[in-house]
């Protein structure tokens, strides 16, 4: 539903008025969440979660760039494949484990993927 109303504002407003608004929806939403539940961060937590912001307002600007000049169809099918990239960010710093469920469910993810997108293109 976020990809499609994306995409429906891409067509009235800037591209960065809709980044910029994000955010702020989600700090109004939040706050009084992180209000109730605050736990003072550390140096070291405040600095991986500042980079968890930095990286994730990139990502949520070239998404909502990304959306403007793709159909919503096409840009949600490609968002699935965050599975296989979040797999590997987890082995490579996490040192998750990876057991055969997961395996068996990204399969499906990345098979379902690949289906929608080769019915995507044929459409096309």
């Amino acid at each position: 539903m976020a990809y499609v109303t994306v995409k429906k504002l891409s067509f009235t407003e800037d591209v960065y008025v809709i980044i910029e608004y994000f955010p702020l929806v989600s700090f109004i939403t939040l706050l009084p969440i992180v209000l109730i539940n605050w736990v003072t961060p550390n140096w070291n937590e405040l600095l991986w979660i500042i980079g968890i912001g930095l990286f994730t307002q990139l990502g949520q600007t070239f998404l909502t760039i990304g959306l403007k000049n793709l159909p919503a169809s096409e840009a949600s099918t490609i968002n699935y494949l965050q599975v296989l990239f979040g797999s590997i960010w987890g082995i490579l710093f996490f040192s998750e484990i990876i057991n055969i469920n997961f395996l068996l469910g990204a399969s499906l993810v990345l098979l379902g993927t690949i289906i929608s997108s080769t019915k995507i293109m044929k459409r096309s």
